[in-house]
């Protein structure tokens, strides 16, 4: 799948095969664990190249069974990472309006007590959120 005409990054199709995105000491590992198609997006740079906008890192595609899953990398601003999550769903939503959004959070250090849990709540409910500190494997 293309985004406002960008080309993926990277397209895997075959099956366990591992799409890593790192950055900020901190890594994202997905599988793919059926070998469907899935496609890998640089927003921060490449979807978006100012610098004004606010958006988060990558994004992965499952085309296959229509999940998109936006990345996040961050130093310690837990919150702002969580903005940036939700800043480029609002820029990418028309063209996402037909996938699932997962929202995934990788830190090198955060303090949780800077967002309430009800508001961890109502992510992991929108948008299936997920956060953890350095690295995160998961099939998609």
């Amino acid at each position: 799948m293309q985004i406002k005409g960008h080309d993926p990054e990277f397209t895997s199709i075959k099956k366990g095969q591992e799409i890593v995105c790192k950055e900020n000491k901190c890594k994202y590992v997905a599988i793919n664990k059926f070998g469907d198609k899935i496609v890998k997006h640089k927003i921060d740079g490449h979807i978006f190249k100012d610098n004004i906008t606010e958006r988060c890192d990558f994004l992965l595609i499952n085309c296959n069974q229509y999940n998109a899953y936006l990345i996040e990398l961050k130093g310690t601003k837990f919150n702002k990472g969580i903005s940036q999550l939700k800043t480029t769903y609002e820029l990418l939503k028309p063209e996402l309006k037909n996938y699932k959004i997962h929202f995934r959070l990788i830190v090198t250090g955060f303090n949780t007590h800077k967002i309430s849990s009800s508001e961890i709540l109502e992510l992991k409910k929108l948008y299936r959120f997920k956060h953890k500190s350095t690295e995160m494997h998961e099939d998609i």
